[in-house]
């Protein structure tokens, strides 16, 4: 029986460490609370915008640059493309009569000569 108290009492010691632990937790939480909050100071509240909430502004501002500098390209991407008018057609005739009236030199030539 002896043995038994002797653990309980161990036991005993060991859980009151953890509790003063909890009740300074408490009393340390009870007296944050009951202090009032410190206002935040102008220079805390002037960084109205994060790093990343500046680069999107900063995003949404260089878009549209880019895209005026880019319109040129991007209108003749979006117009369909024209087709070239076809060539318009080669007259053959005046060659056609040029070697008309050779053959007719060279028959003369040969005929009557």
């Amino acid at each position: 029986m002896a043995l038994g108290k002797a653990i309980a009492a161990k036991t005993k010691q060991a859980r009151e460490p953890p509790k003063k632990a909890l009740d300074e937790a408490n009393s340390i939480i009870t007296k944050q609370e009951a202090e009032p909050s410190p206002e935040p100071s102008q220079s805390e509240t002037k960084n109205i915008l994060t790093t990343t909430q500046w680069l999107s502004v900063i995003s949404i501002g260089v878009s549209p640059a880019g895209i005026y500098y880019k319109r040129i390209e991007i209108q003749n991407f979006l117009t369909p493309p024209t087709t070239p008018p076809p060539p318009s057609p080669v007259d053959v005739a005046p060659a056609k009569q040029a070697y008309n009236k050779c053959i007719k030199r060279i028959n003369y030539i040969y005929n009557e000569g």
